[in-house]
């Protein structure tokens, strides 16, 4: 190493502190270990207002290089660097945090990037070091930092102020001195980024050094404390950074906030303005409210007030420093230019177009090729000015759609509006684009292991000039055999198909209640439609996979999870009940919510039953599978218990038990079916006949009164004991019905009703309890206003109505209901919430 025996270093590394003498230790040290013919260098600690022995253990240090010790009072970090800075010695200066480690090469390379171009400021990486992180504080910092300097190092990036950053930075002295150092106005946050600003001004080259890397220890420095401080300073900073570079205001996150119009900006801005005495205490108790949300895995609520905490906080920071002015402020526009500074033409050639930038350095690009637009290379306030390196990764990233076209053009000839992405892809010789784009779709977009995709099959059954109009109605989805390719994707759909029909069930029901007497048509949907809510005990089952290995507490918890679910939409439906006066006096009131509580049926909610049967039946279901014996004593002793409590005078029907055997039984023969093959038409056409058919025949005493397809149209065989009419009817029936539901979902799975099934499929449970309280509220008046007369278009409408209803409602009051969710799997001690 040649740095010993130099008198005059050729770099000086500026290291401000304050109280970190431990990290200060190991970056002393790693400097020691620099690598061999590395250039002499001296190194500079500044200890800004050190009140833990810094300057003591600097003295005493026993380093191979020279190392001097400045002393200040605690002036911040932008003094801290001046002061070293005029301390150097050297023709370069370095600038290091004191919780960056600088690896072996550090040095050495910041070296070798000034030497072939002193003019330049050398920016080094330094990530967070990899080390465990538990807490989404640390991994949402990781993230940022490595998705910094990430960008940094992609071909072609364009440098913005935001990428010069002090923690491992380098530029020769002269430019240092002659862009006049840190503002030391800038105290506490920003001081890299006003510098930044002022370097782009002066036309200083930024420069990526990926070899000068240092390891940040963020995990030992930061905290959520001193991030919500760092927001404040950064919004004092910021504003302050906008008065003194009004040109750049577009960049800066205060001026887009502040001068933002619209109602809402001046609510939030009149809150934070009127609640200053808050923001300390926000500061001090706002990490210990994170972190509990955290530990409850409420993740999204804790995402959303830890962003309202640093909004704030930053806010509150920005108005600090504007003080009064903070009006005038916000009544500045901000200027952004109206057009293109330059327009380049690519019909005379990429390199021709690089010659142009790298002559005319413009801030703008307006690209064409020929009369076609290209695409445009933006304006940015603080940014590099575009050069030739950038042309390249900016068509190939950003300008992807408008460049294809005129590549096939120039090569293939024809047309180039006539060429469309994806077959240009092609043409130019990616002819696995569309298998590489679906297999990301797959990774990325389902939980599933990705397959082999398979690519659209036109339905040749469907003319092309029909096809053709329906998917420019519609899209490509509704023309294709897009079967599903998953288990969990076909059983998700299904779900969600089951789903609507449920809503249409429930609607129907109203309906035939409405018209009455003049309810024929509706008497026989409903005699086909409502056995079929079984077939959720179906799916249940099919989902339940490995049931039979878990432990019994597990299995007790989940079915836990169902009766909270139960209690929660009875709650729910008796709040409902109780806003609508349902109620005749207090009494009945008490004994409307506390009796369904207790005995576990007659919920106010139309789906508590449900709730409650598949609760049941995922225990008994369990008992079977594991012990045929156990299930056989399971059995006897629930028999007795209603036996005697039958004759102790407790309501029939107690917790449902007379839906306990057909939700057991179909939830058994679930679990029976083999993995998922994919349905032939024939086999799904037979079993829709099929179930038709056999719902039409079922009904009470069918052996000895023989089938009737016309006679007894308001019997609706039903899974209670009792209700079901001919079980030997009943249970292929149900049986055929699943093999349609699943035939359905198979081959809709990827068109657009099949998205809107999975859409309801994903939440089944939280949008069924939801419907629960739907029934109560918002079908009475949806069914009040539809024609009084069976039509088509009244079927149609009902079940419309019912899909865009809980659609809308769904995804306008997720987040509460997710809440709930999340609460009821805590409650149950099932595990994380984030498997909601």
């Amino acid at each position: 190493m040649t740095m010993p025996g130099s008198d005059w270093p050729e770099i000086s590394i500026i290291v401000p502190s304050h109280n970190r003498v431990g990290l200060l230790r190991e970056v002393l040290d790693a400097l020691a270990g620099q690598i061999a013919g590395t250039p002499a260098f001296e190194v500079i600690v500044v200890a800004d207002g050190c009140s833990d022995g810094t300057e003591g253990v600097v003295a005493s240090y026993a380093a191979p290089y020279p190392i001097e010790i400045v002393r200040l009072p605690g002036q911040g970090p932008s003094r801290a660097r001046n002061a070293g800075a005029r301390a150097a010695r050297s023709e370069f200066l370095l600038f290091l945090d004191d919780d960056v480690i600088p690896t072996p090469g550090l040095v050495a390379a910041h070296v070798a990037a000034l030497r072939e171009a002193p003019g330049r400021a050398v920016l080094g990486p330094y990530p967070p070091e990899p080390v465990p992180a538990g807490d989404l504080f640390r991994l949402s910092i990781k993230r940022w930092w490595q998705a910094h300097f990430d960008n940094l190092a992609r071909p072609g990036h364009r440098y913005t102020y935001t990428d010069v950053l002090t923690g491992n930075l380098s530029m020769a002295r002269a430019t240092w001195d002659a862009v006049g150092g840190l503002d030391p106005q800038f105290s506490h946050a920003r001081e890299d980024l006003e510098l930044g600003v002022r370097l782009l001004k002066m036309g200083v080259e930024l420069h990526y050094a990926p070899d000068a890397l240092g390891w940040h220890q963020e995990h030992l420095t930061a905290s959520p404390s001193s991030a919500l401080r760092r927001a404040r300073h950064e919004g004092q900073s910021d504003a302050l950074m906008a008065i003194k570079h009004p040109d750049i205001a577009a960049a800066l996150r205060v001026a887009r906030m502040l001068r933002r119009p619209g109602a809402r900006r001046s609510r939030k801005i009149s809150f934070v303005r009127k609640t200053g005495f808050l923001a300390d205490r926000i500061v001090k108790a706002g990490p210990g409210l994170l972190e509990k949300l955290e530990r409850l895995g409420l993740v999204k609520l804790r995402r959303r007030l830890k962003n309202a905490l640093l909004e704030y906080c930053y806010l509150r920071g920005a108005f600090e420093t504007l003080g009064n002015d903070w009006e005038r402020f916000s009544a500045e526009p901000i200027h952004r230019p109206d057009h293109a500074e330059i327009e380049i033409d690519l019909a005379h050639g990429i390199d021709a177009a690089e010659q142009t930038l790298r002559e005319r350095r413009p801030t703008s690009v307006r690209l064409v090729h020929g009369h076609r637009e290209v695409g445009t290379m933006p304006w940015s306030p603080a940014a590099e000015r575009w050069n030739a390196h950038h042309l390249r990764p900016f068509l190939a990233r950003r300008a992807a759609y408008g460049t294809i076209p005129w590549l096939a053009h120039d090569k293939y000839g024809g047309e180039a509006w006539r060429w469309e992405w994806f077959e240009g892809l092609r043409r130019l010789g990616n002819l696995d684009y569309m298998a590489h784009y679906s297999e990301g779709q797959q990774q990325w977009q389902r939980p599933t292991p990705p397959v082999e995709p398979r690519p659209y099959v036109p339905d040749r059954r469907i003319s092309t000039r029909a096809r053709q109009a329906v998917r420019r109605i519609l899209g490509n989805g509704i023309c294709v055999r897009a079967q599903s390719r998953s288990r969990d994707e076909t059983l998700t759909a299904a779900r969600g198909w089951l789903l609507t029909f449920v809503f249409f069930i429930h609607a129907m029901i109203g309906t035939a209640e409405y018209l009455g007497p003049d309810a024929h048509a509706t008497h026989y949907v409903l005699k086909l439609l409502v056995p079929d809510v079984s077939a959720f005990f179906f799916l249940a089952g099919m989902s339940a996979t490995g049931m039979r290995g878990k432990r019994p507490g597990a299995i007790l918890r989940q079915s836990l999870v169902f009766l909270l679910f139960a209690m929660v939409s009875h709650i729910g439906g008796f709040a409902i009940l109780l806003a609508g006066h349902a109620f005749a006096t207090p009494l009945d009131a008490v004994k409307g919510l506390v009796v369904p509580l207790i005995t576990g049926t007659d919920t106010s909610s139309f789906v508590g039953w449900f709730f409650i049967a598949l609760a049941m039946a995922r225990l008994y279901a369990y008992t079977f599978l594991r012990s045929r014996l156990l299930f056989a004593l399971f059995v006897g002793i629930t028999v007795l218990a209603i036996r005697a409590g039958q004759h102790l005078g407790i309501p029939d029907n107690v917790f449902e038990w007379r839906n306990w055997p057909t939700a057991t039984l179909f939830f058994l023969i679930g679990t029976r079916i083999p993995d998922m093959r994919k349905l032939p038409n024939w086999a799904g056409t037979t079993a829709l006949v099929g179930t038709v058919l056999l719902a039409l025949v079922n009904r009470h005493g069918l052996w000895r009164l023989g089938p009737c397809l016309t006679c007894d149209p308001l019997f609706a065989a039903q899974p209670m004991i009792g209700q079901y009419g001919s079980i030997f009817v009943y249970v292929p029936q149900q049986i055929l019905f699943v093999v349609t539901l699943l035939w359905i979902a198979q081959r809709t799975a990827r068109t657009a009703p099949g998205a809107v099934a999975r859409y309801f499929g994903r939440a089944s449970l939280p949008i069924l309890l939801m419907h629960g309280w739907v029934l109560l509220t918002l079908y009475p008046g949806m069914l009040a206003a539809l024609p009084h007369q069976e039509t088509p278009f009244l079927y149609v409408a009902v079940y419309s109505c019912g899909v865009v209803v809980h659609g809308l409602l769904f995804s306008l009051f997720e987040r509460p209901i997710h809440l709930i969710q999340r609460a009821i799997f805590k409650l149950s001690y099932l595990g994380s919430a984030r498997r909601a």
